[in-house]
């Protein structure tokens, strides 16, 4: 029986079908991270460390290199890729200025306490999220530790099916987790590719070892069209299964389902989008949220604060939107409004890609009134109270609308509007708002009785001069808005417009909270990007005539950053085009977090490569080839002689190596000869061996036979010992034979 070759060693087949489904397993974790240069980095660090694991598992079999030294050397690679992430994003942050430049983080805290930070974060972070260093450095090791211990299933422990858990794992895990969009075709597709093969996998494996595993699959062998036959109907019945599975995947509580069979929708809840709103300013704040191109009727760009919800419940702590009935919005519809402006306005259409933004409402310019080109592959439903524009499903990169709005101009001067049901719910505020707030407020807009745009500005005022912007404070004590009126006077956007809606509803005036971003940073071509830094909350006051209008109580926060806000500007302002900012600039090379540790890249290969060469020679001596026959030679000689008794194990084991080199002096001229006994062996034996040889094999053939089937004690040990002597003696003449007849044939003719 002779040792298996170099090809048969590595298993092509088996180490390339691994590789393609360790591969196809974290694919779908690109749509549980947004795109951008942090996501490109950890789908680079998982491609190379497949790569890695399929080539290095491959090498260690070719040199027969014990396969328990390959985790620990894969590991080890994966932990100096974390810890050139962890400098890289400690880098990121000092040039950012969120660290000190002098400050000595230890790389390994930091990607502990970034992961924690990261697993806190898990439950109210709805993907695709920004692939911050925590969330990288724990897809990287659970990734990592599901392909290794795959890999040890395949090759090792040869439990084909069993190897196949870890991967499809990381495929559910990563599809449930991508916005609940298993049904997507991008998810199936992953999904379909991976079943695939997964079944080549295991039909590679079935070829290779057909005799004794996958019976299954028919253990027989069937060739030509059976084989073929077979195969395509363990497809079919894999990728049927892989299909109804990734579908069911997205059906999670990610996924948000209206019937839009009819044309009004059920009741629909949702969550309020000031709960997103402090994630976007702090850790989202230089990723691209949206694009908009805005223009007037002449064509030239325009700036506006694109609002997603409006926000009218208020429980004396939290602003939420009532429970509305949405109508269906189809392309080129009218959008209705229950409280159009009769004031004269400007009219803007936008053109708008989403980037990185994800969530249930669409920007736009408000009022929005017509539907120019709805999003694709998305519909869209629009609460008439609010002009609310929502989407079946959570928005997506690259997704596209085109969208009419008009923007009403701010009247001088405003009468108090005439109470009706919608005046007295918009002026309802809970009991909870303390008297002392309450009498502030009036206090504050006593010099304007009769005007309510003046009065709406004493209070914005109120707020720009006496308060400080930071997004460091939430919310606090036993009632948050007195803490924040009348004490800290410190927050950011959601608990000013907050504030300010509920001050004015005290002294009467009608108010809610509009939730957004900013007009973002314009572009050469005059467009504007929107980044996380840009979200924003601020409130709008109702006035007859004029509809809803905005407020900016937030510092530093207006149009122009605070110079003027929008009740002291025109509703839009036109702009000439601009160069491109530096903000996008600096922001980008912020979140790039390659660049900072560029130039060690190559030491660090380096040093990677010496560790692998320093701890590979020794192991290949110590595992050298002779080495390993020898631990197999021993491996089968326990299992051949386990349960003979030991004052014949020798003998038995010298002749089943006398019949092996039999076997390899001569094979069987038939594969259905039967050798099983000793005189099955001499009878086949007589066919090549001289006679001298032959009888001494007899000889031996008869003491076994004895040995194994007399009563006890018929043989003695003597007898056994000579008979042991005379086959390991036989055994190496025929070897001696066999290689003298192997050197005679290399010898060139005599041709004298």
């Amino acid at each position: 029986m002779s040792s298996p070759t170099l090809t048969e060693r590595v298993n092509v087949p088996g180490t390339l079908t691994f590789w393609v489904i360790g591969l196809l397993a974290w694919q779908p974790i690109r749509d549980v991270f947004i795109d951008s240069p942090q996501r490109t980095v950890l789908l680079n660090r998982l491609w190379w460390f497949t790569v890695l694991l399929a080539a290095g598992g491959a090498i260690f079999r070719a040199f027969r290199i014990h396969w328990a030294f390959l985790p620990p050397l894969t590991a080890v690679a994966l932990g100096l890729t974390i810890r050139n992430m962890a400098k890289a994003d400690i880098a990121a942050a000092v040039a950012s200025g969120e660290v000190a430049s002098n400050a000595d983080q230890p790389w390994l805290r930091y990607a502990l306490l970034s992961a924690q930070d990261a697993l806190a974060d898990v439950d109210r972070i709805k993907s695709p999220a920004l692939a911050l260093f925590g969330f990288s450095a724990i897809a990287l090791v659970l990734i990592g530790l599901l392909l290794i211990i795959a890999h040890i299933l395949t090759f090792e422990v040869q439990g084909i099916f069993e190897s196949l858990v870890p991967p499809a794992a990381i495929l559910a895990v990563s599809t449930a987790l991508s916005l609940g969009q298993g049904g997507s075709s991008s998810s199936r597709r992953w999904a379909i590719a991976f079943v695939l093969a997964a079944g080549a996998h295991v039909i590679a494996d079935a070829d290779r070892k057909r005799r004794r595993r996958t019976r299954w699959l028919n253990g027989r062998g069937p060739k030509g069209l059976r084989a073929v036959a077979a195969m395509v109907a363990f497809m079919i019945i894999l990728v049927g299964l892989s299909t109804v599975l990734s579908s069911q995947l997205g059906k999670g509580p990610l996924t948000r389902r209206v019937d839009w069979r009819s044309g009004v929708s059920k009741v629909r809840q949702l969550e309020s989008p000031t709960i997103s709103l402090r994630k976007r300013l702090v850790d989202l704040a230089t990723t691209p949220m949206f694009h908009v191109d805005a223009r007037d009727e002449s064509g030239l760009p325009v700036r506006a604060y694109w609002r997603q919800a409006a926000l009218d419940r208020f429980d004396g702590t939290t602003w939420s939107q009532s429970a509305r009935r949405y109508a269906r919005l189809d392309e080129g519809d009218e959008v209705p409004n229950d409280q159009p402006s009769s004031v004269g306005a400007i009219a803007v259409r936008q053109t708008v890609t989403i980037d990185g933004l994800v969530d249930s409402w669409l920007p736009a310019a408000f009022q929005p009134t017509r539907l120019v080109k709805a999003p694709r592959g998305a519909r869209v439903s629009v609460d008439p109270t609010t002009a609310s524009l929502i989407v079946s499903s959570n928005t997506t990169r690259t997704l596209t609308y085109q969208i009419d709005s008009v923007v009403p101009a701010v009247p001088a001067s405003a009468a108090p509007r005439r109470v009706d049901d919608l005046t007295e719910q918009m002026t309802t505020v809970p009991d909870s708002v303390s008297q002392e707030v309450r009498d502030l407020a009036f206090e504050i807009v006593a010099p304007e009785p009769d005007d309510v745009i003046a009065q709406a500005r004493l209070l914005e005022n109120f707020f720009l001069e006496n308060f400080t912007y930071s997004t460091d404070k939430t919310w606090s004590g036993t009632n948050p808005l007195d803490t924040f009126i009348l004490k800290d006077r410190t927050g950011y956007c959601e608990q000013f417009a907050g504030s300010f809606a509920a001050m004015a509803r005290s002294v009467g005036i009608p108010a809610r909270v509009a939730v957004g971003f900013t007009t973002g940073t314009s572009q050469a071509d005059g467009s504007f990007v929107i980044t996380g830094e840009n979200a924003h909350a601020w409130p709008e006051i109702l006035v007859a005539e004029a509809g809803w209008v905005p407020f900016e109580p937030t510092p530093g926060r207006g149009l122009l950053a605070g110079d003027l806000t929008p009740s002291e500007l025109p509703p839009i302002t036109t702009l000439a085009p601009l160069a491109p900012t530096s903000t996008m600039a600096t922001a980008e090379r912020v979140v790039d977090p390659v660049k900072p540790n560029a130039g060690k890249r190559l030491w660090m290969g380096v040093l990677f490569l010496a560790i692998v060469l320093v701890t590979a020679l020794p192991v290949v001596w110590l595992f050298r080839p002779a080495q390993i026959q020898r631990r197999r030679i021993e491996r089968h000689r326990r299992l051949l002689l386990d349960g003979v008794p030991i004052d014949r194990r020798e003998l038995e084991w010298a002749w089943s190596q006398l019949v092996k080199r039999l076997g390899e002096c001569q094979p069987l001229p038939h594969p259905q000869t039967s050798v099983n006994t000793p005189r099955d062996v001499c009878r086949w034996a007589s066919l090549f061996l001289a006679p001298a040889k032959q009888r001494c094999l007899e000889a031996i053939a008869s003491v076994v036979t004895a040995s194994r089937f007399a009563p006890p004690g018929t043989v003695d040990g003597p007898t056994i010992a000579n008979a042991t002597e005379k086959a390991q003696g036989l055994e190496e003449s025929l070897s001696n034979d066999a290689l003298r007849a192997a050197q005679e044939q290399m010898m060139p003719a005599d041709v004298s």
